[in-house]
């Protein structure tokens, strides 16, 4: 697939992008759509693609925009990608490149409706992982509280509480039955029938939005995405500690604390088994390496021959000890920035809000001190939100 950081035209591609936009808003002219959706989808893309930069970019922007222009709920009478041949047929694409686009949008034109769809490339995880980061922050509060109502869901049911703690002993209960399963398969032994688990929906908006935060962070593919869901998912689990002090549920605020420190730590884990892995993998090769070395010199039946090529094997290990160890330091300091970041970030949300509370106490004493003066404060926090957006 053609790379968009490697072409030499890539004011052409953008432009064709822009164009998409414009095509994008035309189309969608006269019908109850939020035309900015798409501009959130396509800026959260262009931040994930500027971390992995083996992916064609012109192919996830134009997709991001496209991707509903055809859509069998907005588009009822539309066949055959009607209105995306339509548009590129203005454009000298590859026919390949043209057929992979085309199969790229059907598939995440229906990602919304059905996630269990799967991504066939790199691009296609990108993409699908910005949709899925709108449910995530102040876009996905906005989501889930417009999704109960319009299924005529009550905001909150304390009969949840179980509902969530049941489903999240089924969800371990499942790992560990896959895992049981995959031993015995391993070593070729009888598989036995588990017990069919089912996990029951909570009733209400704010059960929903509680098991929502952490099922749907499970489904995202990039670490870039990843790593913006943490920081979104700060705000929807304050927001979770608000209400259960607002509605009097005090003794739930802390098992909501404790999930956002476990979904950090958890992230903190993710990221360094995988960077980890890097370790190993070079290891690996290195030991490939030297057994190559052991098969070139009992090739040799001359001994002195056998000693010169022993000194620049030797040479060789060296390099590739210290190879090691720097890819050893690189990974080390890559986990520990990590894991500053993500904590920092938390850190500087719990002072963020306690600053808040302390300016609400302040502001009360005061009152009783002054009942006859108005006394009014304004407390504005700007959270250090290191994710950079591009806007059109």
């Amino acid at each position: 697939m053609e790379k968009y950081h490697e072409t030499e035209n890539n004011y052409e591609k953008f432009n064709i992008i822009m164009k998409a936009r414009e095509f994008m808003k035309g189309v969608f002219n006269g019908k109850n759509i939020d035309i900015d959706y798409y501009n959130r989808i396509y800026n959260t893309c262009i931040d994930i693609c500027k971390t992995i930069l083996e992916a064609d970019v012109f192919y996830v922007g134009l997709i991001s925009i496209l991707f509903d222009i055809d859509n069998e709920k907005i588009f009822e009478n539309n066949k055959n990608n009607e209105n995306l041949n339509l548009f590129l047929k203005d454009y000298k694409l590859d026919e390949e490149y043209k057929d992979k686009i085309i199969d790229s949008i059907n598939a995440i034109s229906k990602f919304n409706e059905n996630q269990s769809i799967q991504p066939i490339n790199l691009e296609e995880c990108i993409i699908m992982d910005a949709i899925i980061l709108e449910h995530y922050g102040a876009t996905g509060l906005s989501l889930i509280f417009s999704k109960g109502g319009k299924n005529k869901m009550i905001l909150f049911d304390p009969n949840d509480f179980e509902i969530i703690k049941e489903n999240e002993r089924i969800k371990k209960e499942k790992i560990r039955q896959k895992l049981e399963e995959k031993i015995k398969r391993k070593h070729k032994k009888n598989m036995t029938s588990n017990e069919k688990l089912e996990e029951k929906k909570p009733k209400s908006i704010i059960g929903y939005l509680e098991e929502e935060i952490i099922n749907m962070k499970n489904k995202l593919h990039t670490d870039k995405a990843k790593l913006i869901a943490i920081q979104k998912q700060e705000f929807m689990f304050d927001f979770l500690k608000q209400f259960y002090k607002e509605i009097g549920e005090k003794e739930h605020i802390k098992n909501i604390e404790d999930k956002k420190n476990n979904e950090i730590e958890k992230e903190i884990e993710r990221f360094s088994k995988k960077k980890n892995k890097e370790i190993y993998k070079l290891i690996n090769e290195e030991k490939e390496k030297e057994n190559q070395r052991e098969i070139k010199k009992n090739n040799l039946d001359d001994e002195i021959e056998q000693e010169k090529l022993e000194e620049i094997f030797e040479i060789e290990r060296g390099k590739a000890n210290k190879r090691i160890l720097e890819k050893k330091k690189e990974i080390e300091k890559e986990i520990e920035d990590y894991k500053k970041l993500l904590i920092e970030n938390n850190n500087s949300e719990e002072n963020d809000n306690k600053n808040n509370e302390n300016e609400i106490n302040e502001s009360e004493i005061n009152e009783d001190e002054n009942n006859n003066q108005n006394v009014s404060k304004s407390v504005s926090t700007v959270k250090n939100n290191k994710i950079t957006i591009l806007r059109y």
